[in-house]
This record gives C-alpha cells, sequence and structure tokens, in this order.
C-alpha cells in the first residue's frame, strides 16, 4: 500500500454536462489590476517626492511611502519600487541614480534613511506566480496601516523596499 497522500474530488456541470471546464489554481491578478492599486496608494499614501523640510516637519511615526519607476519592459510597462518606513532617521540625501535605472526619477528618488536596516522583498519573479501578488498585497497594506503597533514598529525599525511585480 502507498503512503502518500492522494486527494480526488468529482465536478459535474450541469449546464454542459459534455463541455470542458478548467481550474485555475489562484485568483488572477493582473499588471492593469497592480497599477490600479499603487496609483490609488499614491494617492492616498504618497509622500516621498514632498521637500525634506516638509517631510521634516512631520512627526516621526508618519508613514513614508514612496513609488518610483526603475526601468520600463520591452513592452514599455512600469516595474514599480516602493519604499515604505516612517520619518524616523530621515536624510536629506535622495538614493543614488544607478547607470540604466530610474531614468524617468533621477530627480524623485527616495530618500535615505541611513540608520535602518533594509528590507528587500520582491514579488512575480515569474508569470505564473500569481499568488505572491496577493502576499504583497497583502504586505503593502499590512505595512500601511497607520493604528496597527505591529507595523508601526516595523517601519520604524525598517526601511521596506518592495517589487511588487518583477516581471510584468
Amino acid at each position: 500500500i502507498d503512503s502518500n497522500f492522494q486527494m480526488s474530488f468529482k465536478f459535474r456541470n450541469s449546464d454542459n454536462p459534455t463541455g470542458i471546464t478548467y481550474f485555475a489554481f489562484t485568483y488572477p491578478y493582473t499588471y492593469k489590476e497592480l497599477q490600479s492599486n499603487l496609483d490609488r496608494l499614491h494617492r492616498k499614501s504618497g509622500n516621498g517626492s514632498k521637500p525634506f523640510a516638509e517631510l521634516a516637519s512631520l512627526p516621526e511615526t508618519t508613514i513614508y511611502f514612496h513609488r518610483e519607476n526603475v526601468v520600463r519592459s520591452l513592452e514599455k510597462r512600469r516595474l514599480d519600487l516602493l519604499t515604505i518606513t516612517d520619518l524616523s532617521g530621515i536624510s536629506q540625501e535622495r538614493e543614488e541614480t544607478l547607470a540604466n535605472l530610474f531614468t524617468e526619477e533621477s530627480n524623485n528618488r527616495s530618500y535615505r534613511f541611513p540608520g535602518k536596516k533594509t528590507v528587500f522583498i520582491s514579488a512575480r519573479v515569474h508569470p505564473g506566480e500569481t499568488c505572491s501578488s496577493h502576499v504583497m498585497n497583502g504586505l503593502v497594506r499590512f505595512l500601511l496601516k497607520e493604528n496597527d503597533p505591529r507595523a508601526a514598529v516595523l517601519r520604524k525599525k525598517y526601511v521596506f523596499k518592495l517589487v511588487p511585480m518583477l516581471n510584468p
């Protein structure tokens, strides 16, 4: 007797008993949906492009959210980089522009936070990794929660650099 676990199920489509039914591994998450979500978050929380003096006058616990385009794909799609932290330890210096990257953002890079460690997370390295988009979406929403003490501690201690879809 084989000791491996096996599960099976039957599905009947009463509308079309001879038709073909496809099952998806997960609910889809499209590039268009990602861009719509990032546009909404940027309008609501994006403050990374504001002048340093304006940010420095805010409480240290204020959420810092910056969205920038790393590069364009061959199909001219954005490859976004999100920076999420709080304003504690903000520096007047901005991140440097790297060769052939951030060309659309040369004057709009994220501010530096020299006293904090950086956590880098990317999702959708391969097109079929749809689940990772849902996980990244949940992580971004969690980190942007103003009244969650866990998110506040993480923002105070770390700078999160997130690439929500590495392979757009």
